[in-house]
């Protein structure tokens, strides 16, 4: 059987990534818009760190998984299929993974008032 892998973004995908959250911000006319990779590594050397990791990964994902089975993007099966997944990764010492967050500062407008079309 083959191992899980998971792995983090290209840097075009990155690059797509930022662009994104860029052009959010600018839509609710935020200012001052740096942004920061954040490579999140993982590795064999600190078991311990790798699964706090794992533990915020899953959670991360899991998050909004009430809402997409409320709305027929997933279902249950699927939902308890990412658990099991996550559980056997946690298990497997040799488990190693790059998680690449992309963090967005910005200011909002005066008055902070923001609206989505």
């Amino acid at each position: 059987m083959a191992k899980p892998y998971i792995h983090g973004v290209s840097r075009a995908d990155q690059s797509r990534l930022v662009e994104q959250a860029r052009a959010l911000a600018e839509r609710l006319n935020c200012r001052n818009l740096p942004t920061q990779v954040l490579p999140i590594l993982s590795s064999r050397r600190e078991p311990r760190r790798r699964g706090i990791l794992l533990d915020y990964l899953r959670e991360l994902l899991l998050s909004g998984s009430e809402n997409m089975i409320r709305n027929g993007m997933v279902d249950e099966r699927q939902r308890a299929g990412l658990v099991e997944a996550f559980d056997r990764v946690k298990q497997d010492p040799a488990t190693q993974f790059q998680y690449d967050a992309v963090r967005l500062v910005c200011q909002a407008p005066e008055g902070g008032e923001t609206e989505l079309d």
